[in-house]
């Protein structure tokens, strides 16, 4: 998926990344721990989500390097949780 906007495309890639993390939060009935980590890895997105917005007011070549390099870590960050989440979930813990 692409448009001719990359801030566009990130915001939909973050909504995308939102929507796993809700869906595991909803299916998994997470508490301690494992929903701690949901609620950061959200902050994390609103974090980034608020960034992209503001590179509309400056030049996207001067952002999108570190907003590239962001998204990257927040994506792993969560991949790495659901596998945990999903560990934890098969082994009867919540």
């Amino acid at each position: 998926m692409t448009t001719n906007d990359p801030a566009a495309d990130l915001h939909k890639r973050i909504d995308d990344l939102e929507g796993r993390i809700a869906a595991v939060r909803s299916e998994r009935g997470l508490r301690g721990q494992h929903e701690e980590q949901a609620e950061a890895l959200q902050e994390e997105a609103r974090v980034l989500r608020r960034r992209i917005t503001g590179a509309y007011e400056t030049t996207w070549e001067d952002v999108k390097e570190d907003l590239h390099r962001d998204w990257q870590a927040l994506n792993h960050s969560v991949e790495r949780w659901m596998e945990r989440v999903e560990t934890d979930y098969a082994k009867g813990r919540r």
